[in-house]
Order: C-alpha cells, then structure tokens, then sequence
C-alpha cells in the first residue's frame, strides 16, 4: 500500500492536482470480494400533488392563474369586485337608457368595454395602461361606426 504519510511537499497557495493527490492502493494480497447489488426499495405509490403547476392541465393552470389574479392583484388596483362592478353596471344603464338588446350595434361594444376601464378610473385614475386603453376602444369604436376598417 502507498504511504499516505509521504504526500508532496507545497508552497503556500499551491493546490493538489491529481498528479500529486496520494493514491491508496489495495495491497495484492487482499482477497477479492465481490460486490452484490441491491436495488432500493419500492417507493409506495400514491397520486401525485395536483399543486404542481407541470402536473396541471391547461385549462386547469389557467383557473389556478386567474384566481391569482383575482384575489392578489385586481382587488388592490381597482377595489373591491362588488364596488367596481356596481358602478360599471350603473355606467352601462346610463349609457344604454331605454334600449334594449336587440338594439345594441357594434360601436356599443368599444362603449362597453371603454365604460369598464371608467369603472376603474372611478378607483384609482393614476393608471396609464387604463387611459391608454380607453383610447385604444375609443379609436376602434370610431372605425367601426364609420365603417372604415381597414
């Protein structure tokens, strides 16, 4: 057997390299064992976590993601959902006055969605993306009704 007490001499701030690192050697003499291998044992199996968003299905990591958003994010950017929908609702009566339905043309669907984004303003009027997307509704609006589509 090599000496392990033999190792290379060093110089401060040298390293072992595997050149100088000391081997051990098993002595000729050593009879040979051999080796059994023993696999591990059974895992039991139980049904994996459906917290996993890789284990989520589609439409079930969209369900995980929206309720995210409903309840962390939304709630402190336009208030409370019964608050902000009770005033977009009172918009869209206003806006709508007596007609009904069957009335409705497509230039009141950019109304909709721009009496929405007005509903958020009434909470907090400091956010951009909101007026950059009621004029975004706006000019879409406009097209539509003077059907100039491009």
């Amino acid at each position: 057997m090599t000496d392990c007490n033999n190792e290379p001499e060093l110089q401060d701030g040298d390293f072992y390299t595997k050149d100088h690192w000391p081997q051990m050697r098993y002595d000729e003499t050593e009879p040979n064992v051999p080796l059994e291998v023993v696999p591990p044992p059974p895992e039991e199996q139980t049904e994996p976590e459906q917290t996993e968003p890789d284990l989520l299905t589609t439409r079930e990591q969209l369900l995980l993601d929206a309720c995210k958003t409903i309840s962390q994010d939304r709630n402190l950017e336009y208030g409370e959902p019964e608050q902000n929908i009770g005033r977009t609702c009172e918009m869209l009566r206003a806006y709508l006055g007596t007609r009904s339905g069957a009335e409705l043309e497509p230039g009141d669907v950019c109304a909709f969605a721009i009496i929405l984004k007005l509903g958020r303003l009434s909470h907090d009027s400091s956010k951009r993306d909101t007026w950059k997307d009621i004029a975004g509704y706006a000019a879409v609006g406009w097209e539509v009704v003077e059907g100039k589509r491009k």
